[in-house]
């Protein structure tokens, strides 16, 4: 991460802003390959938004949190990298409550 955006492999990830949610500025990031997803950011100078190279040891992944400022994620110490044998399954659903009183499901692709 520099200045809250998330490079790979020293590359920037291009994202869009879409909107604003509970004070948080709603982004599209956009992966390389096209894929793309939301995240949420209250600012981007806080303590994670800059972060140091890591490298991810072999049969380890990186966790990293869609609401970047709130996320105890392998940006931390505390948080980690996941053990390959901790990953037991792909998700199914998403809950959202993006708008108030409207829970909203997203299913996987």
């Amino acid at each position: 991460m520099r200045g809250g955006i998330l490079h790979i492999d020293g590359q920037p990830v291009q994202r869009e802003a879409a909107g604003t949610l509970d004070g948080m500025v709603r982004y599209l990031e956009i992966l390389p390959e096209g894929r793309q997803y939301a995240i949420f950011e209250k600012s981007d100078d806080g303590p994670a938004d800059n972060t140091p190279v890591f490298a991810v040891p072999e049969g380890q992944y990186f966790g990293l949190g869609d609401n970047r400022d709130s996320s105890l994620d392998s940006r931390y110490q505390r948080g980690g990298f996941i053990p390959g044998e901790n990953l037991v399954g792909r998700f199914e659903l998403i809950y959202w409550n993006e708008e108030e009183g409207k829970l909203k499901l997203f299913e996987s692709e």
